[in-house]
């Protein structure tokens, strides 16, 4: 249960972050490609004991695309979501398998 809910709570800082000016309102897909693989080291490095846990963490990924997108930022949305595709499978050849 305590491990549950330091995810939920992690879940939510990066969801937090996803507001912040310089990356969120920010065109700059170099911005996104570093914020997509600091999300994505942070997933491998998380230990999850629940598919739900891990499922929630990628939701918040996906939540942070998407904020992207609706601001209009559709090349930093990208970018992201393509840095970190690209780190999960060369750093966690099991976590892409289940992921993707």
């Amino acid at each position: 249960m305590n491990r549950s809910l330091i995810i939920l709570v992690l879940s939510c800082a990066l969801l937090s972050c996803s507001s912040e000016p310089e990356v969120a309102q920010s065109n700059s897909p170099d911005k996104a490609m570093v914020q997509g693989r600091a999300d994505a080291e942070t997933l491998i490095a998380a230990q999850f004991r629940t598919e739900r846990e891990l499922h929630s963490a990628l939701l918040s990924v996906k939540s942070r695309e998407w904020k992207l997108r609706q601001q209009g930022d559709t090349i930093g949305a990208q970018a992201y979501i393509s840095a970190f595709r690209n780190y999960i499978f060369e750093h966690d050849a099991e976590l892409a398998a289940k992921v993707f």
